[in-house]
């Protein structure tokens, strides 16, 4: 999964899967100037689209190190339950979480809400 919230997020996935060019085109099919957030609201499945090939030609581990030297944010994707069970910054291990017990209901974690 990669996000790209922001011009420079957008930026960095063009650069990195040489996708830039046809970005460009579906804005100006669009009647876009350029990639604005009206654009990746109204066509998500083309913009997903683009990039795809180039995500199903490298290993994720290729992938993940290309956007680590450009600094995009990324993860792999995972459901929450799997989150939960597998990373410690989503445990009571994190200052910021601690276990929740509610009749009825399994343990959650419960964010702390500090002025």
């Amino acid at each position: 999964m990669v996000i790209d919230i922001t011009a420079r997020k957008r930026s960095s996935l063009f650069k990195v899967s040489e996708s830039g060019e046809a970005m460009t085109a579906l804005a100006q099919f669009s009647w876009r100037e350029s990639m604005d957030e009206g654009v990746r609201w109204e066509m998500p499945a083309n913009i997903t689209e683009i990039p795809t090939p180039w995500f199903l030609l490298r290993p994720s581990k290729v992938g993940a190190d290309m956007f680590d030297q450009v600094k995009k944010t990324w993860s792999n994707s995972r459901t929450v339950k799997e989150a939960v069970s597998c990373d410690p910054d989503l445990s009571a291990d994190n200052p910021m979480f601690e276990d929740l017990t509610q009749t009825g209901w399994d343990a959650w974690y419960l964010k702390h809400v500090t002025p």
